[in-house]
């Protein structure tokens, strides 16, 4: 087992603590902080993610979500890809909110907050 490991988001190197003695594996960041402003960078990341990936596509083409989710988290295993594909969902309904995209189920458009099940994005 590794006493110390860097930070995703700040890459200062944290010590092992007791309370993580069952899910050192998982600790990724050095503190609340750091695990705080790793998610708001995501978010960023996840608008932007949606953005290349409709531009870069055929227009008015639906865009799966887990497409942009796969770009945010290339290893697609545990619990790091249920946390990008919600970060792409959310970026996603702020987006619709803000007129950039559309949120279609079965090619009709649907509303931000009736987001359920299957879902396309598409540019405004």
């Amino acid at each position: 087992m590794k006493l110390s490991k860097p930070c995703l988001h700040c890459g200062l190197s944290f010590s092992w603590r007791k309370k993580w003695e069952d899910c050192w594996d998982e600790v990724k960041y050095c503190s609340e902080r750091c695990r705080r402003a790793s998610k708001a960078r995501m978010a960023g990341q996840a608008e932007q993610a949606i953005l290349d990936l409709l531009k870069q596509g055929n227009p008015g083409a639906p865009l799966n979500p887990d497409e942009a989710a796969r770009q945010l988290e290339p290893d697609q295993s545990g619990r790091n890809w249920q946390h990008a594909v919600w970060e792409v969902m959310n970026a996603a309904r702020r987006m619709a909110l803000e007129d950039k995209i559309v949120i279609t189920r079965k090619g009709k458009p649907i509303h931000p907050d009736e987001v359920r099940g299957v879902v396309r994005l598409r540019l405004k």
